[in-house]
């Protein structure tokens, strides 16, 4: 496996396995991507059409990953990483895809991965979106002592599950920025990506929103500075797994979310 040069804006270098993996592809070495997989590795992507919720497409295995990436071929974009967080085995991270003439942002994407024993990536979970947000560093410069992220995102999430939609918002600042995957119904946040500015519209949006009998778990995060990064799951009313989700919040000065943009995916794909 080949050294990386591969630069992370925010937060903490990737693993080699990961690193390697863009360098690779993004040079058309389609066969040393492949090989930067475990030998049972779970490669789930997003479909080439559709819209950005959409069932993943899952690859199972080395060889069927290389034999994907062959068919794949060399893409007009590369990628590049705004924020990781690696704890152990585990991270996820956000990032843009460029265009590889002109370097310009397209979209913008997210992932979580899991590391083998050696090294190799043993689980690989990609969202895209067509909608290129304000990154963490615009949404945050401040360097002040944040506060956890994550127990302001459990309470989050506590106050929506339960539909006490103006507990729910006042966990964000009067000023942030919230940018979620396209609903299901368009009266809440249009067609396509829903993104609202300020406290007030994010509270109109959950009213619009409604109940909804479904129930978050978080089971990945970390935070470097003010940022988080976390993978979580929906389950519905009986326990079973809905889907899967990787979102990012920036904290402000005083501990609320400025910043919140997430993606999901239906059916779920399974941790390791």
């Amino acid at each position: 496996m080949t050294t990386s040069t591969i630069k992370v804006e925010l937060g903490d270098q990737l693993p080699e396995g990961l690193a390697a993996y863009y360098d690779a592809i993004d040079a058309g070495r389609l066969t040393e991507a492949a090989d930067c997989f475990s030998e049972d590795a779970t490669y789930a992507l997003p479909p080439a059409e559709g819209i950005e919720t959409d069932p993943r497409a899952v690859s199972t295995g080395r060889a069927e990953i290389a034999a994907r990436l062959e068919r794949r071929g060399t893409t007009d974009y590369v990628h590049h990483v705004v924020l990781s967080t690696i704890d152990g085995p585990a991270g996820a991270l956000e990032g843009l895809v460029l265009d590889r003439a002109t370097g310009e942002p397209r979209s913008s994407f997210a992932a979580s991965l899991q590391l083998a024993a050696d090294g190799t990536i043993a689980r690989y979970l990609v969202y895209t979106s067509p909608v290129v947000h304000p990154q963490p560093p615009i949404a945050n410069p401040s360097t002040a002592e944040p506060g956890v992220a994550i127990d302001k995102i459990h309470e989050y999430f506590h106050a929506l599950d339960e539909s006490r939609f103006e507990d729910a918002a006042a966990c964000f600042s009067v000023d942030t920025l919230y940018s979620h995957p396209p609903y299901k119904d368009p009266e809440v946040g249009g067609h396509g990506r829903a993104e609202f500015q300020g406290r007030d519209e994010l509270t109109a949006a959950f009213h619009r929103r409604g109940t909804q009998r479904i129930d978050h778990r978080i089971v990945f995060h970390a935070q470097r500075g003010p940022h988080l990064l976390l993978e979580g799951i929906v389950n519905d009313d009986r326990g079973a797994l809905m889907g899967s989700f990787v979102s990012e919040a920036t904290l402000d000065d005083a501990g609320l979310i400025r910043r919140y943009a997430s993606w999901y995916t239906q059916p779920g794909i399974p941790r390791r």
